[in-house]
């Protein structure tokens, strides 16, 4: 999934209103909302274009869920060991 298509799915999970206001002229926004419909991510809604749904949110809480990276330090063994 691309950071577009993240940031897509984060501004319907976190908002009411359509993304960019309603302005789907980009290629790769149109092409990510059509996308997102035909998977089930987002629907139709009443006083909008698009609304999250059940899917939709369920995957965003799972990028949420994603751990932070941390750093490892070792010690290589010498090559070849003694």
């Amino acid at each position: 999934m691309t950071p577009l298509e993240i940031s897509i799915l984060l501004h319907y999970h976190v908002s009411a209103d359509d993304y960019r206001n309603g302005d789907f002229s980009a290629p790769a926004v149109r092409n990510a909302i059509d996308e997102f419909r035909r998977d089930g991510f987002l629907a139709e809604a009443v006083e909008t274009y698009y609304r999250i749904t059940e899917k939709g949110q369920f995957y965003v809480k799972a990028l949420c869920a994603v751990p932070l990276p941390v750093t490892t330090w070792i010690i290589p063994q010498p090559h070849p060991p003694r």
